[in-house]
């Protein structure tokens, strides 16, 4: 991921000096962002979102080691952290109902064909809506709107403000955290 974002600097002296300030302190923006948000792949966004902010300033962040442009630089980190913070809050408000999942379970698991002899009843529903209600609302959003209100997934990216990779991540993790749970239930094989 750094290396493309490495890509959109055009001084060599500015790309290389961003380059070791990655190496140098992305662990430590990393952590400034979990004492924030609390969870290690929010951290790992709003690290990236600042590094994103960084590359595009690279010349504002050359000198790194000068104590006020890292002073600057973990500032970013804590805005973003908070920025994300507040819209994790107001996306926890959204209020999506499970009870009733109308989605295409064929797509849903089309990536196991074992998962696609599932019969579809009215029992499998009520596990499936159980098994999402226990997804964390990051993952339980983004699978709900896919599949009970059939958005894209950049549609969905735009809605909740994040990148269109982070839902297809997102998206990724409810449908393994689903089967996880739908097996641990005895009706996955």
């Amino acid at each position: 991921m750094i290396l493309s974002l490495l890509q959109i600097i055009e001084n060599d002296e500015e790309r290389n000096a961003i380059n070791e300030l990655f190496n140098t302190y992305f662990p430590k923006m990393q952590s400034v962002a979990y004492g924030i948000l609390n969870n290690t792949q929010d951290a790992e966004d709003a690290a990236m979102e600042t590094m994103e902010y960084i590359c595009e300033h690279a010349d504002d962040f050359v000198d790194y080691k000068d104590y006020k442009t890292l002073g600057k630089i973990f500032m970013c980190v804590k805005t973003t952290a908070i920025d994300m913070y507040r819209r994790n809050q107001r996306k926890n408000k959204l209020f999506i109902c499970t009870d009733h999942f109308e989605g295409d379970f064929q797509t849903l698991f089309e990536e196991d064909q074992s998962l696609s002899d599932i019969m579809i009843s009215k029992e499998t529903n009520e596990i499936l809506s159980k098994s999402l209600d226990q997804l964390e609302d990051m993952y339980k959003i983004p699978i709900l709107l896919k599949y009970n209100y059939h958005m894209k997934n950049k549609d969905i990216a735009k809605l909740l403000k994040v990148d269109t990779n982070t839902v297809n991540g997102r998206i990724f993790r409810a449908k393994k955290l689903i089967k996880e749970n739908m097996y641990a239930l005895g009706y996955v094989k």
